[in-house]
């Protein structure tokens, strides 16, 4: 599997089991999940407005 599906699959797994996530694991997952778009956006050459801030971090905050 590559990584994208790995993540894809932790993602599912954490998304049918909820109550069993601590907030740990949730952010870690989350962390993860957005430096995953990250790449894959400037992979195919996407750039990114503000590279410190990913608008997606800054509405969760």
């Amino acid at each position: 599997m590559s990584v994208t599906t790995d993540l894809v699959s932790e993602l599912v797994r954490a998304a049918n089991k909820p109550e069993k996530l601590s907030a740990v694991e949730r952010q870690g997952l989350f962390t993860r999940t957005v430096v995953m778009a990250q790449i894959m956006r400037n992979s195919i050459a996407i750039p990114s407005v503000r590279r410190e801030f990913d608008k997606i971090v800054e509405r969760v905050a």
